[in-house]
């Protein structure tokens, strides 16, 4: 797994690879930089040459057809164009999605989206830099199910010791908890400032009681480190933290971020603590929505039922009839003209409904899906989720 610097960084090379080296040479790049990156590959060159976003099948059809589009070109002229010329004429003339292109030397640009995704005094990630990552992180998780978490961090009493000691002693402290930050993270984590006094590391491939783990190492350093300024230590100054996991906690990128500083206040009560986000035992958060639905056991009739509430391992609903605990049954969810999703699951929980005589609530758990049927539910679950809020 790479991060958006590290990506950058292995599309760059490619470039300086196959830059007027030839066709063996260039194919050679290739090859490693989809060895590297998957199939994400196209995508993230296009990113490279055009700061262009587009989808990993997008990126793919496109880059497919900047190779005809220079074949093309080399025949009318009588010469290679290279890759940089026939993807500019592609994406002006062919498929027109840039109207004024600018030159501009890969170093100049370089730094100055260095400079614009940094925070110019812990020189950590800023805000921006950190929002691209976190939903690049959703997107990981709807391709390998990996979880990741985010671990919001506050400094305590930080008003205080500016008055106390001078706001040039808060930028000193500001720095030490950036730097305790470095220290203590893995190189693919990312830490950000994420305003004022408030930091944020996001832990990819990491699951609650991990990041809980590596948020007390953090608060631990903080309280351990000084706060020199002008010869005199003014420290130590210490942090709260709040811990979120996705998806265990949210199904959107704002949502875990909410969720994280849900914990963080809990924290920031006590101070110098770590709180992890807790939303009753269940693995996955539910959400209240009201679909219909269609019920078919593998043994016995179709039944009719509309939901309650939803998650990603499953749903609770009310039905016209019973089931057998433990029956097998498809589940086709209908949300009003928009789609369809079919589903896979078993009744977990089968109770008659008190309101409604011969009806029954039934708690059904999904069968684990594939990719495909995970990214339709998340999806469906992070759009809800977003009009809840």
């Amino acid at each position: 797994m790479h991060s958006v610097s590290e990506r950058k960084a292995l599309c760059e090379r490619f470039l300086e690879a196959a830059e007027g080296r030839g066709p063996a040479a260039e194919s050679e790049a290739l090859r490693q930089v989809e060895e590297a990156l998957g199939p994400s590959a196209c995508a993230d060159l296009l990113h490279a040459l055009t700061r262009l976003e587009f989808g990993q099948e997008e990126g793919c059809r496109h880059w497919r057809a900047i190779a005809r589009h220079r074949q093309a070109l080399a025949l009318s002229l009588g010469r290679d164009v290279g890759i940089r010329v026939a993807l500019c004429d592609y994406f002006v003339n062919v498929a027109p999605t840039v109207r004024n292109p600018v030159l501009v030397e890969l170093h100049l640009l370089r730094r100055q989206e260095e400079l614009a995704l940094t925070d110019e005094l812990t020189g950590l990630s800023n805000r921006r830099r950190l929002n691209q990552e976190l939903e690049r992180e959703v997107e990981r998780f709807r391709r390998f199910g990996q979880p990741f978490s985010v671990v919001m961090l506050d400094l305590d009493r930080f008003k205080d010791f500016n008055d106390a000691h001078g706001h040039q002693a808060g930028d000193e402290a500001l720095r030490g908890v950036a730097q305790a930050m470095l220290e203590t993270c893995r190189v693919m984590d990312q830490a950000a400032r994420w305003g004022g006094e408030e930091f944020v590391l996001l832990l990819p491939q990491t699951g609650k009681d991990d990041a809980v783990a590596v948020a007390e190492r953090v608060r631990r350093a903080v309280a351990l480190r000084p706060v020199p300024y002008e010869g005199r230590d003014h420290g130590p100054i210490t942090v709260s933290a709040g811990v979120a996991t996705f998806p265990e906690d949210a199904y959107t990128a704002e949502t875990i971020i909410r969720r994280a500083d849900t914990a963080l206040y809990r924290a920031k009560a006590q101070r110098n603590m770590v709180f992890a986000f807790r939303e009753g035992s269940r693995r996955h958060p539910r959400l209240k929505v009201r679909l219909e639905a269609d019920l078919r056991p593998v043994h016995g009739p179709e039944r009719f039922c509309a939901t309650r509430d939803l998650s990603l391992g499953g749903m609770l609903c009310e039905a016209s009839g019973g089931l057998p605990l433990g029956a097998e049954v498809e589940i086709v969810l209908r949300d009003g003209d928009r789609r369809s999703m079919p589903l896979r699951g078993r009744a977990l929980r089968v109770t008659p409904d008190p309101e409604r005589p011969g009806g029954f609530i039934l708690a059904l758990g999904f069968d684990a899906p594939d990719s495909r049927r995970q990214d339709m539910i998340l999806e469906f679950l992070a759009l809800r989720s977003a009009e809840a809020h």
